[in-house]
């Protein structure tokens, strides 16, 4: 079983062995970065995410966007000059998104007859939302998609 030596001072944590050598180190660059190290060349940090500066951002338009596993923890700018546009939300089976998994949408439609910003999904999946409400009500403003269960999601924010 490895040791673990926490240096308050330094802001550095030291993962040894039994022999009393270092295998990993973690700590606070001079930057405010997280740095670990490891001398051995393997370093593993499973799914974990770390998000230094906010979120990725995403650029869509199209009339129908079928959300991909590379849209978790994103915010999706919406936007169509010519038309409403349609976000649809696929079963597990066809995109296995984690649970907890969360997308955030802006509605930055353009078009002055239709600038509706909706949400579909497919059969079997449960879509929960106040009042059933599946369209993000004006342009900028925004929704966020959260998945609760195997196919169970979560539409919040302002939608009507």
């Amino acid at each position: 079983m490895a040791d673990v030596l926490i240096t308050p001072a330094s802001g550095k944590i030291d993962f040894k062995d039994s022999g009393g050598n270092v295998d990993a180190t973690i700590q606070l660059d001079g930057s405010g970065n997280l740095a670990i190290t490891n001398p051995g060349g393997n370093t593993s940090i499973g799914s974990t995410f770390f998000a230094e500066k906010g979120v990725p951002v995403r650029i869509t338009g199209g009339n129908n966007v079928t959300l991909a596993l590379t849209d978790n923890g994103k915010l999706i700018r919406c936007v169509n000059s010519t038309s409403a546009m349609n976000i649809h939300i696929p079963t597990n089976a066809t995109v296995a998104f984690p649970l907890g998994a969360e997308i955030a949408f802006v509605n930055e439609l353009t078009s002055a007859t239709a600038n509706t910003l909706g949400f579909s999904k497919a059969a079997g999946v449960t879509l929960y939302s106040k009042a059933n409400a599946n369209t993000i009500a004006d342009r900028y403003t925004a929704a966020s998609l959260k998945k609760l269960d195997t196919n169970i999601w979560l539409l919040i924010g302002n939608i009507s």
